[in-house]
């Protein structure tokens, strides 16, 4: 009887790590494979449960890449070409997309960080709250790596990316209307990271203001 009691009891406890998500520590004892896997049953088909079971494989750290063992590359290379998938669920909002989105960061760098920072970015307008809350433990892991400037995340988007063609006056628009976006959180908990971020974007705001006024300048005729 006592068997059959711990049996269940490990049974219903795996089942509980599974929806609440329990990914692994670190990149160096990543299991790839089972990676892989998660990640083409997810974009195959990305259900409620096969979120789940993808966010659950994922490291929640860094760790060392000098000792990342397997098929790091190949794993990572089907992710990102596949980051349209996850880009459509974290924008519904999806909660648990969302984190999966800020899990990835363990395995990115680079163009595929920025990838997942536009991504994110976009979903401010959409979710402002919930950003907020997934991403805060992002912004608190940059800052301990030296990393002051969130504004990576806050700052960009399909409007904001480097190659948008977009106006100016467009981007500022864009960011604007994140600022108030964010206005509207009013969670106690979250209200020192919201003003962070805003103050963030209105830095960002005023630069697009002076890069204009100097396009206007020197495009004026000389008298």
């Amino acid at each position: 009887m006592h068997k059959i009691f711990v049996v269940m009891t490990a049974l219903i406890l795996g089942s509980l790590s599974l929806i609440r998500g329990n990914p692994q520590t670190n990149v160096e004892g990543t299991n790839w494979d089972k990676i892989m896997n998660a990640a083409q049953i997810y974009f195959a088909s990305p259900t409620s449960e096969n979120t789940r079971r993808f966010y659950a494989v994922l490291p929640t750290k860094k760790g060392d890449w000098d000792n990342i063992k397997g098929d790091f590359e190949k794993v990572c290379s089907f992710i990102f070409d596949n980051l349209d998938v996850l880009n459509k669920q974290v924008l519904k909002p999806d909660r648990n997309a969302v984190k999966i989105a800020v899990c990835l960061f363990n395995i990115s760098d680079g163009i595929y960080s920025e990838w997942l920072d536009s991504m994110l970015g976009d979903l401010i307008r959409v979710a402002p709250k919930m950003f907020l809350e997934e991403t805060r433990r992002r912004f608190a892991e940059l800052k301990e790596r030296g990393f002051q400037d969130i504004g990576y995340i806050l700052c960009n988007g399909a409007i904001l990316d480097g190659e948008s063609t977009a106006s100016d006056e467009a981007k500022r628009n864009e960011l604007e209307l994140r600022i108030i976006a964010l206005e509207t959180v009013k969670d106690a908990n979250l209200a020192g990271l919201r003003d962070e971020c805003i103050a963030i974007i209105r830095k960002r705001i005023s630069w697009y203001n002076i890069a204009s006024f100097r396009a206007q300048f020197s495009n004026s005729p000389v008298i």
